[in-house]
């Protein structure tokens, strides 16, 4: 996979994506959607706890070194958080050297999409669809709640924190055993059905928000269906249910309007920066 270098302007070119007609409509409908609000000491828990398991994730995968796709794909992250609901993370973006078609990320705001998946996209929108999924888990908090990572209100110090940091071998342990059994989730067991199906729908919203076409999701999710029927012995469980998962996305897209104006795709431009080989 080869990437053509792109000018500086490409960053205001990004910006304007949202400039597309009907999107203030979705933005202010995504961010009526209800994302709890959490104490500062909370999110500094989320974020330490993020960090820690991004790091997991980079010692089982390597980053593709190719930095002018990363600042690509950077940057169409970097839009869909422009209209993100959590304006108190930080985003980062990554790409997986890695032949699973997949995309990953862990709490506070760290996503990852494999070289893999992002040669079965066939333009940015799909592209934003992807990374828009996976910052909608961050943004519901996913790993977060199943895994109960919550800070103090005394201090800055979270619980996990303290328990990383603590003296006794048993509350190491049990640091160590969170950090793994979001590394379980993450690559062995997958979401919940519930949370994957409200990925989807937050990422939709999130989409159209942003300007690009929410039906890049599906489009997208249907490819990647279609590849695992031809290669079974990719297919883990953190792919969910298609059939449900399909059923659902029809009716939100139907529900929320989401289809009623064109929406941008740029698979101009796409091929333009990622070019496969």
């Amino acid at each position: 996979m080869a990437v053509k270098k792109f000018p500086i302007i490409i960053f205001l070119i990004f910006s304007m994506v949202a400039s597309v007609s009907n999107a203030e409509d979705f933005r202010a409908r995504l961010h009526q959607k209800k994302i709890a609000t959490h104490s500062q000491s909370d999110v500094y828990a989320e974020v330490e706890f993020g960090r820690r398991v991004a790091a997991q994730v980079l010692g089982r995968e390597n980053l593709l070194s190719d930095p002018e796709l990363i600042k690509y794909v950077t940057l169409v992250g970097q839009s869909l958080v422009l209209h993100s609901p959590r304006q108190e993370l930080l985003f980062h973006f990554g790409i997986l050297n890695s032949d699973s078609v997949n995309a990953y990320s862990t709490p506070g705001g760290y996503v990852f999409i494999t070289k893999a998946a992002l040669a079965l996209a066939e333009d940015e929108a799909e592209l934003a669809a992807i990374l828009a999924h996976e910052i909608a888990h961050i943004n519901s908090r996913h790993i977060v709640r199943e895994l109960n990572i919550h800070g103090t209100e005394s201090d800055q110090l979270s619980v996990f924190t303290r328990m990383i940091s603590a003296s006794s071998d048993a509350t190491r342990v049990a640091a160590n055993q969170a950090l793994n059994s979001a590394m379980t989730l993450l690559f062995d067991q997958g979401y919940k059905i519930t949370d994957e199906l409200e990925a989807d729908q937050q990422a939709m919203l999130l989409l159209a928000s942003t300007g690009y076409d929410p039906s890049a999701l599906p489009r997208f999710l249907q490819r990647v269906d279609e590849y695992l029927a031809l290669n079974p012995a990719k297919r883990t469980p953190t792919h969910p249910s298609s059939q449900q998962r399909f059923h659902q996305i029809s009716v939100f897209l139907e529900e929320e309007r989401l289809m009623a104006k064109k929406q941008l795709t740029l698979k101009r431009r796409f091929s333009h920066y990622v070019s496969k080989e």
